[in-house]
Formats: structure tokens, sequence, C-alpha cells
């Protein structure tokens, strides 16, 4: 397997914790809307960042509540993909 740093934007880590998907704003999405009610959310270094977008996870396969993500600014490498999300849709 060939790992680029320039695909880190693709990859995403599966979060047993995180309440719905988070996404980096590179993540490839689709149906990106501006966020009506924003998310705030504590990333690791403690700060507080809001989402500014809603938006589908490029993954038609999925049931449609599954695919529903929010993209935080704040995220500087990896989305996180809510293991919750995808048990509960």
């Amino acid at each position: 397997m060939d790992i680029k740093l320039e695909d880190l934007k693709n990859w995403a880590i599966l979060d047993l914790g995180a309440t719905s998907h988070f996404l980096v704003t590179e993540a490839l999405v689709v149906d990106i809307v501006p966020a009506v009610n924003p998310l705030t959310v504590t990333i690791p270094d403690g700060s507080r960042v809001q989402s500014t977008h809603d938006c589908k996870l490029a993954i038609p396969e999925l049931p449609e509540k599954a695919q529903i993500g929010h993209i935080v600014p704040g995220l500087t490498s990896h989305s996180l993909v809510s293991v919750i999300k995808l048990c509960n849709a």
C-alpha cells in the first residue's frame, strides 16, 4: 500500500465516542450546505470550534441517516466517523 501525506483528507478515524460524523474541510463529501444550527465540538487540545457546514458522506451505499455529517474547520488531520451513528441508522 502506497500511503501519501496528501491523501490524508481521504482517511477517517472510526470513533466510538463521536456523536456524529465530524469532517475536515477537505473531506470527500457531497451536498454541502451552510450549517443552520452549527455544532460546537471540543477538539483534542481542549479548544472548542463550531461546524460551518452540513453534508453527506460520499458513500451512497449507507442509509440516508448514516450519511449526514458536519464540516469542522478546527479538525486538522483526520475526519471522525461515528460508529454510533452508523449503528443507529
